[in-house]
């Protein structure tokens, strides 16, 4: 079965045996838990067609910490890689609301409820179907692992084994929307 989920419940419960394996957006360094960099990621600022930004080429970092935020719930990889970008130029955004998964931000970002911050693999079909623009922003150029964990002491089927050799051996293709 497939579960969506931030990094923290991932790696919860794969050590507490609820999962086999998982992916989620950081890199965790916990005794009994393998992982490996399945791809790097970007975190990218996005706004409706409508905002103010979405016409305006690059503007400075300095000039969204009055904007409306919306972010990914406590425990998201996104908002904590995010986050830290923004703390490390000295800005510190307004969030004025958390969401559960990077669907639920690209839909208050496509009402116009404000800006936000989601994985480039996340938005392609948004962009192109013109629900939400990517904007470009001085300064900003936010990365982050998607990490494959499992457990190292728990037999694998064959077919886990199978499926951990696709992902180490093939990478997705780049994402729509640039």
């Amino acid at each position: 079965s497939l579960t969506i989920s931030n990094t923290r419940s991932v790696v919860e419960r794969i050590v507490n045996r609820e999962l086999d394996m998982g992916m989620a957006g950081a890199a965790v360094d916990i005794k009994g838990l393998v992982s490996f960099t399945y791809v790097n990621d970007e975190i990218v600022m996005i706004c409706s067609p409508d905002h103010a930004f979405g016409g305006i080429a690059s503007p400075r970092l300095s000039e969204l910490a009055d904007q409306r935020f919306i972010m990914r719930e406590s425990g998201s990889a996104t908002r904590e890689a995010a986050q830290e970008h923004l703390r490390s130029h000295g800005v510190d955004v307004n969030v004025v609301m958390e969401l559960g998964s990077n669907e639920a931000v690209k839909r208050a970002v496509a009402a116009g409820l404000g800006l936000g911050l989601v994985s480039r693999f996340s938005v392609g079909p948004d962009v192109v179907a013109g629900f939400i623009k990517i904007m470009t922003v001085r300064n900003w150029k936010c990365e982050r692992p998607l990490t494959v964990f499992y457990r190292d002491d728990t037999r694998m089927p064959a077919i886990q084994k199978a499926f951990l050799e696709l992902l180490r051996d093939e990478r997705p293709l780049p994402p729509m929307g640039r």
